[in-house]
Order: C-alpha cells, then structure tokens, then sequence
C-alpha cells in the first residue's frame, strides 16, 4: 500500500487571526505528507493577505477565494471538488477554521488507513481544549452515521472525518443553508459506506462567542431545517423515525398562530403513530389557543 496522503480541508471567513493556528498544528505533525486546503468565503478581514503570506512562504498551503460570502458549506464543497481535480485517491481531512489538528493525528490516521484497509471513512474523537471528549461513542470500529447518530443513540457528538476524496463522487454539503447541517453529507455517504471510528484524538475543538456552536445551528429557521430533513431523510427511513420533526414544526406553527397547518403537521403524526406521546401536549396547545 501506498503512504497515506492527506489533504486538510479548512474553509474560513473573517479568522485571521485563527488561520496560523491550524497552518502550524499541521505542519508540526510528524507525519508530513499532507497538503492544507484553506477556502477564504469573501472575509473582510485581512484573511486573504494572510494566506497568500502562507502559500508564499510553503508550497503546501493552498488557498481559494470565493468572490462574495457563500457560507461554510459551499466553500467546503469548492475544496472537495478542487482536491478530487488534483489529489483524488487522498484522504480528506475536514476541520473547521477554530479548530486545530491534535499532535498526532495524522500519524495515528494513516496507521489506521494502513491497518485497516477497506474503508473509504474514517473518523477519530474531536476533543475539547482541556482534553474532554467532544465525540463520545459507545462503540469504536465500524459504524453508520445514519443508523448510530441520526436515528440512533451509539454516537454523539461529531468526530473529525477523514474520507476518500474520489470516494466522495458528486455528493456535496447542502448549500440550501450557508451553515451547519452538516448531516445531509454524512447521512448521504453512510448510504454508500461505513465509517470506521477510532478512540483516539484527531482535532481540538474551539467554541468561540462568535461560532455557530455558540449562537445556535440555523436557530432562526429551525422550521425550514425541520421541513428540509423531512424532506431529504423520510424517503430513506421513513415517517416513523421523523415523527420529532413533524412535532417541532405544529410546535412553531402553533406559535405563529398558523392553526391550520399545525393541526395539518400533528394529523400526519397521529396517523403514523397514536403512541407517539410527544404529540399530546402540542395537542393540547393548539385547544387552548383557538
């Protein structure tokens, strides 16, 4: 088998002052062959002066500029697409501009790799700055996103993926949502292959004040995200399994006094399943609102 290549996938906006934090937990691995991809989504920061200074001065930093704000999810889909151009057999490293690699990472995921054949996904912990675990799972080796964290209660808490570019083919991030929802990719892969998991660290996690994790992942449109997932994972898993959703969105609707289409969205749950209990008091909301 060939050495293990790796090719770090970091979009960014407005982190400068972020940007030779990751340049540095990369290239202060031991394990050094690898390539950083950054994708700087139209900051208005000094970012872009910032990474021409890396590329300038390493050869193995690459960045992309996106001519006005997409969002993270389209900036992360230009990379995975420029990368499957130019190193397609590599492996993707996804992290985010406020996290770093853990030291060690890349040497203990291309042992795996090596170790391991067979798998296209792998994933190791993301862990917290003072060492805790952020990804906790009740079982390590083989598992499926879809069946173990979306519909299921063995993982949680998302891991540092590291996935096979050309094993990717067409499928992106949604770019229906500028951030977050990450799933619609992991859900989508899970249906191609396993993720194998490992109990050790791949990336340190940073909430900042300013980060999606700390103001709430699409918070002012938890409707429309309840509506896309219905929309994307009930064909898959079925009604059943999406029942919660169907309940969040008569819980908003409700508020907004739409009456109709709440009683509408707690119908199609009642009929589906009469046992669902989580439906009764929204139920019982709606009586006492008209």
């Amino acid at each position: 088998m060939e050495d293990v290549f790796f090719s770090i996938c970091v979009p960014t906006y407005n982190r400068s002052h972020l940007v030779k934090n990751v340049y540095e937990s990369v290239s202060q691995q031991k394990y050094q062959k690898w390539k950083l991809y950054f994708c700087n989504d139209c900051s208005t920061d000094d970012t872009q002066q910032k990474l021409e200074s890396l590329s300038e001065s390493d050869e193995r930093v690459s960045y992309l500029s996106q001519a006005e704000n997409g969002g993270v999810n389209k900036a992360r889909n230009r990379i995975i697409s420029h990368i499957q151009k130019e190193a397609p057999s590599s492996y993707i490293v996804f992290i985010d501009d406020d996290d770093v690699l853990a030291e060690g990472a890349l040497s203990t995921a291309a042992e795996i790799i090596k170790n391991t054949p067979g798998y296209f996904w792998y994933g190791l912990n993301c862990i917290n700055k003072d060492g805790s675990k952020f990804t906790r799972s009740k079982k390590y080796g083989e598992i499926t996103y879809l069946n173990d964290y979306m519909f299921g209660k063995i993982l949680r808490g998302d891991p540092t993926n590291i996935i096979k570019a050309d094993a990717i083919g067409d499928l992106r991030f949604t770019e229906e949502f500028k951030n977050a929802e990450e799933w619609f990719l992991w859900c989508n892969l899970s249906l191609k292959f396993p993720m194998y998991l490992v109990d050790q660290p791949g990336s340190i996690k940073e909430f900042l004040s300013d980060g999606l994790t700390s103001n709430g992942f699409n918070r002012c449109r938890i409707v429309d995200v309840a509506k896309y997932k219905i929309k994307v994972l009930e064909p898959i898993v079925g009604r059943k399994a999406m029942l919660h959703q169907y309940v969040t969105i008569a819980k908003y609707l409700i508020k907004k006094r739409d009456f109709d289409q709440a009683t509408d969205y707690l119908k199609k749950t009642f009929f589906c399943s009469p046992l669902y209990l989580r439906q009764y008091k929204h139920w019982l909301n709606l009586a006492s609102k008209k």
